[in-house]
């Protein structure tokens, strides 16, 4: 899900200590939400939605881009390598997620 993406992402980047965040999704709904273009109408969105607000008071900025996932060649690179379960290249880093990362939410996806 590209909410679980965006939070992996967003808590890697305050880890590292950057403060700044620009991100190219290809979910347009992510992006609009997140960028305050439309609201989480969606009882599970809102929860991602607020768990990235949580997460976004910590840094600077984030800016998101959308970026259909056909003109993206890294997502779409990213996208197949996860579906074929391939090992990872060189300056590509794997963080398996084994359950919900917005905290209130239970269960798998």
């Amino acid at each position: 899900m590209e909410y679980e993406a965006l939070i992996n992402g967003l808590r890697i980047t305050i880890e590292l200590g950057a403060m700044r965040l620009y991100v190219r999704g290809n979910s347009e709904l992510v992006v609009n939400q997140v960028m305050k273009e439309s609201s989480c109408k969606i009882p599970l969105l809102a929860v991602y939605c607020h768990e990235v607000r949580k997460l976004e008071d910590k840094i600077l900025g984030i800016e998101l881009h959308h970026v259909p996932r056909k003109d993206n060649d890294a997502i779409d690179f990213l996208a197949k390598l996860a579906a074929r379960r391939d090992s990872s290249p060189n300056g590509v880093f794997i963080n398996d997620l084994h359950k919900p990362s917005a905290s209130n939410l239970e269960g798998p996806i």
